[in-house]
């Protein structure tokens, strides 16, 4: 777990919420100037924020990919759905028919072609900034299978509760294990983070890359 989460790839997300209206007919040109300028102001603010907590933490800007997003829902709607916005500026409305057409092919997804309202008109409740950063992908050591005994990381045996029952359950070191190892339960399998538990009628095998896998006897 503490691998994944330190060779994961990084993501900032950002939102800033809105709320305008798009009737059924659409906009007339001013007002759909007006509204691109609006989502535009708010994308900006995102950038900015974005810029400053990536360059604090030590990220070129030009390693960072960005994704925009569009929070919309069909007119009296409660939820809105996140949709990606095809476009980073909305420039007239020709990108907000884009924008429109996003959302829509984003909801029939989710909820059909049926479920969708265009004659209810749209609300636009936010937009959303993704940045994220790839990591250096490093690769995984694969390990030479042993035995199937783990003799060697087995610590004794304690009484663990099983279905109402205490059982004599052997102990491992996890660190200890090796590729080919095979648990059976009951036993514990302890870490200095963790303890695994394999109750009786399970077994715990260890892979190549010392990954455990628990499953049916």
């Amino acid at each position: 777990m503490t691998f994944g989460a330190s060779s994961a790839d990084i993501s900032h997300r950002y939102n800033r919420s809105l709320m305008q209206v798009i009737p059924p007919e659409g906009l007339p040109p001013e007002a759909a100037a007006a509204l691109g300028q609006t989502l535009n102001a708010a994308w900006a603010a995102l950038e900015e924020q974005m810029q400053e907590d990536v360059q604090r933490e030590g990220f070129a800007l030009s390693d960072i990919a960005l994704s925009y997003t569009i929070d919309m829902k069909y007119g009296g709607q409660l939820e809105h759905t996140v949709a990606p916005s095809p476009v980073s500026r909305a420039a007239g409305p020709a990108d907000l028919r884009r924008i429109i057409d996003s959302f829509e092919a984003t909801y029939a997804r989710l909820y059909s072609e049926a479920g969708k309202e265009p004659e209810a008109g749209f609300e636009i409740e936010g937009v959303g900034l993704t940045a994220s950063i790839k990591q250096i992908e490093i690769p995984a050591e694969k390990r030479a299978r042993a035995g199937e005994q783990p003799a060697s990381a087995r610590r004794g045996q304690r009484p663990a509760y099983f279905d109402h029952r205490w059982l004599a359950s052997d102990v491992y070191d996890m660190a200890l294990l090796e590729p080919g190892n095979r648990v059976a339960g009951p036993a514990v399998i302890e870490a200095t983070t963790t303890t695994v538990v394999v109750p009786p009628g399970r077994e715990v095998v260890v892979d190549e890359y010392l990954v455990l896998h628990m499953g049916k006897r």
